[in-house]
């Protein structure tokens, strides 16, 4: 409920609050540290790197055009 307040009080003019660390669940700051961790951040840097090298495949979106003409044309 405290929260709806708060999002309530920002429509209404208020600036926001950042939250403080307390203001989480214990659940979601442990999941903040394992993100968070070296090896973590290792391995997404590794996986952006790996989907960047990947060739670009057009092969959707041609499928998705030709789908939006054909309906159209039925129309």
């Amino acid at each position: 409920m405290k929260n709806f307040f708060r999002s309530l009080s920002v429509m209404l003019g208020k600036q926001p609050v950042k939250p403080i660390e307390d203001d989480y669940s214990q659940g979601a700051q442990e999941l903040h540290s394992l993100k968070r961790t070296p090896e973590k951040r290792k391995q997404i840097r590794e996986m952006r790197r790996a989907e960047k090298d990947l060739p670009v495949r057009r092969k959707f979106m041609i499928r998705r055009w030709a789908s939006v003409l054909f309906i159209n044309f039925l129309f």
